[in-house]
Order: C-alpha cells, then structure tokens, then sequence
C-alpha cells in the first residue's frame, strides 16, 4: 500500500509538472531582486513594531507585566514607610511618658502584610523576567515573526494536528437557515477580537434583506468568542459559550440552572446562568446543528480547505467567492419547484 500510495503521488507531481504554464518553483515577484527584497524586509520590521505596539497596552505583554512590577514595589515601599512611621511615633509618645501609648507595631522585619508585599513583588519581576524572553528562549514572551513569501500571514494553531500552521483566519456568521451573511479574514490567531466587527457586519446585511432595525434575535457563539467585553459589547442579544460543549453538557448534568441570574451576578456570571438555564441549554445546542454544515460545505463542497493566493485581500476574495457561491446553491435548493 505504502509503495502504491508513493507511486501515484510521483505519478500526480509529474503530470502537474508536464503541464504547460504550471510551474512550483518560480519566486515570487517580490522576492526577485535585491531592491525589492529589502523593501519587503522593511515593510514586514514594521509590521513587527506596530504588532509590539498593540501588544504593548495588553494584559499579556511585557508593559503589563512591567506596570504591575512598578505597583508592587510602590505598594511594598508605602508600607515599609507607613510601619516605619508607626513605630517611631510609639517610641516617642513611650519617651514622653505616655502611660497607655496603644499596641506596639511590629517591627517590618516581622511584618507578614510586608512579607506577603515582597512575596509579591519578587512575582511581579519573575512574570517580567519570563515575559521578556521570548518562547523559544525559554521564557513566555511572545515570538514575533514574518513569512517573507506572505508577510500577512500568521502562525496559526492548527486545530486537529494540535500543532501550527502559517495562515489566516477564517470569520462567517451563519443565519438560521444556513445562509453567510458576514465572512471576513484576519491575520489574528485568536477568535475573541472578530465578534463585534463580525456581529456589525451581519447586523448590517440582515437589516438590509429585512428592512427592520433589529432583525438578529440571538447570537450564539463558540468559547473563543467569551470575555467580558464580548458578552457586554452593544448589539443583539447572545450567548457565549465560556468553555467547549463538553464541558457545558457536563454543567448540565448537575441540573438546570432556574430563574433570572442572582441580582449582583456580574455580565459574565449571567452569562453564564443563563447557559444553564432549559432554554439557554436548548438556544446554545443549536448552534453546531446551524454553522458546522457550512463550515463543512465550505471546506469539502468548495474544497476550501487551504486558500489559494498569498495576502489578506486576495484570502478575503476567495472566501467571498466560496461564501456566495454557497449561498446561491442554498437558495437554489430552497427555491427549487417553487411559484415565483
């Protein structure tokens, strides 16, 4: 088998290659020459700087970590200060005399609140230290890298291998009736920064088929999608799942979850009530049963299982291509022996 299966993959290259007009091993234009090599080079260095800079302001990165070195050594400093005070305003109403001078501080070398502050801080530059190096130097820092024959692409995991694949990522909200009305492509390996752009774009192409303001009734999304500025964001209502399927089907073994969410519930904790609720529970497992059979149209009807062309307009091209295609054999289908 395994010498059938080699033969015929030798038999395909060399068929592909015989044909004219096909051939795998031209360069790309961009990288052709030195001039136009260099620019590339520039155009990918900036990409990098202004994907620190993004990164700069968030919670993972470096300047986050950096900041929260800063509050820890501020906060153990304004103790050390405030008992430091303490114990010489003890020492001096005990040298004036004072017969009841109140409870004697603890020296800071006995404090536990300035140890727990030290402990802290000593978290806070392992954290920095750590995040300052990248990955594959031992540390947890991000890795920034470009593909110089696609500079727009990302490293992407890939789901069913477990490891990653240099790519993009693919965006589609799915009606109720298996129709596209938003897709979009993304050079952000993460799912969580698509919902509001995605849900805008939707709103707007139902609001124009439909001709009504508020034609979304609820919006169901997958755990990629969860976080508090997500489940709080303007827009329709919706439920995001915080974890996968399993876990939630595994939540309801336990029990539905009844009534309205506890009054000082935060938007995440209802959120998550509401997931356990009968009608959360039965709203949510639609989902899969809704999106997946487009997803599989998508990439086995359509054979979209890879794009063809390097670049973001040109991925966003072909999946619009395949997405109307989709929704024409939709419609056809639905149509088919109808009175128009």
């Amino acid at each position: 088998m395994a010498a059938d299966i080699v033969d015929e993959a030798t038999a395909v290259d060399a068929a592909e290659d015989a044909q004219p007009g096909i051939d795998d091993d031209v360069i790309p234009p961009q990288l052709q020459d030195r001039a136009s090599r260099r620019e590339m080079l520039k155009k990918a260095l900036a990409s990098i700087d202004e994907e620190k800079q993004v990164d700069a302001g968030k919670s993972g990165g470096v300047d986050a970590a950096r900041k929260r070195v800063e509050q820890a050594t501020a906060e153990h400093a304004k103790l050390i200060k405030r008992t430091e005070r303490l114990e010489t305003e003890f020492a001096d109403k005990v040298a004036a005399g004072i017969a009841h001078p109140g409870p004697k501080p603890l020296p800071v070398q006995q404090n536990k609140t300035i140890a727990k502050a030290a402990h802290a801080v000593a978290c806070a530059e392992h954290t920095l230290a750590a995040r300052s190096v990248s990955t594959e130097e031992g540390g947890t820092g991000k890795v920034y890298k470009r593909n110089l024959t696609d500079p727009e692409s990302r490293l992407m995991k890939a789901a069913r291998t477990g490891g990653f694949v240099q790519g993009l990522n693919a965006q589609i909200v799915v009606s109720e009736d298996y129709l596209i009305i938003a897709a979009d492509v993304t050079d952000d390996p993460t799912d969580y920064g698509s919902y509001q752009p995605m849900i805008a774009a939707a709103l707007a192409t139902a609001q124009e088929l439909t001709g009504t303001t508020n034609p979304i009734g609820v919006v169901v999304a997958d755990a990629g999608y969860f976080g508090k500025q997500n489940v709080t964001a303007p827009g329709p209502n919706r439920l995001i799942a915080p974890g996968k399927a399993r876990t939630l089907e595994k939540a309801v073994k336990t029990g539905p979850a009844q009534g309205d969410p506890p009054p000082d519930a935060t938007p995440v904790e209802a959120m998550i009530h509401r997931l356990r609720t009968e009608e959360g529970i039965r709203t949510y497992r639609r989902r899969a049963a809704i999106v997946e059979p487009v997803n599989s149209h998508l990439k086995d009807r359509r054979r979209l299982r890879q794009f063809a062309r390097r670049g973001l307009a040109a991925a966003k091209a072909e999946l619009h291509l395949a997405a109307a295609v989709t929704n024409m054999l939709r419609l056809h289908t639905a149509l088919a022996g109808a009175v128009i």
